[in-house]
């Protein structure tokens, strides 16, 4: 039977005052200073969001599955305001020196005649 003391433990880190992080979000210390010797970089994702930054979404060659960088200490994406610095931090912070492809989660303006109609 579960209580409501069950439904709102979260487990033994948060009671100690470390965050968990959410499934598919890795934070940036795991690809920089705690990477795995032979750990490496296999692919990465550079999104534009609505409000016009950057985030970033690795594939690893020691995890299955796609990541989202996160800031150190916290569960909040890293974010870029330009992409040039998100391409270059990709390259130097993390060493990953191969294809990165660029996505927005932007949308097509509608045009102007469909904006004014009202039928």
């Amino acid at each position: 039977m579960t209580t409501a003391a069950d439904a709102t433990y979260a487990g033994p880190l948060v009671s100690l005052g470390v965050q968990r992080m959410p499934d598919g979000t890795i934070r940036e210390r795991m690809l920089t200073s705690l990477r795995p010797k032979s750990g490496r970089i296999v692919g990465v994702r550079i999104v534009e969001a609505t409000d016009s930054t950057w985030t970033m979404y690795v594939t690893l060659s020691w995890k299955t599955g796609e990541y989202l960088v996160s800031v150190y200490g916290s569960p909040k994406p890293k974010r870029y305001k330009h992409l040039a610095a998100a391409v270059a931090h990709c390259r130097d912070a993390y060493r990953y020196y191969g294809p990165i492809i660029l996505e927005t989660e932007k949308q097509e303006p509608l045009p102007h005649d469909e904006l004014t109609s009202h039928q």
